[in-house]
């Protein structure tokens, strides 16, 4: 369970991709909390459980305000 990584580390290594090349999105502290835990990119979207603020302060690399900026910030990571 969030916010430990197994899952999400086993996920990468499924597919064949380092940690620290994947991002993870999400919407909440445990989210960010749980991509930093797996050494990845964690992404914050503005809509959701919880806003912008929330997830930057809970360590967001990257804040996403809509699903448009979203797919930007994904593209560029």
């Amino acid at each position: 369970l969030k916010p430990d990584p197994t899952v999400l580390l086993q996920m990468a290594a499924s597919m064949g991709v380092a940690p620290q090349d994947c991002a993870y999105v999400g919407d909440s502290d445990v989210d960010m909390m749980t991509a930093r835990n797996a050494g990845m990119t964690a992404v914050g979207v503005a809509w959701g459980f919880r806003g912008a603020a929330e997830v930057q302060a809970a360590g967001a690399d990257m804040v996403a305000a809509d699903a448009e900026e979203l797919v930007d910030i994904l593209l560029k990571a």
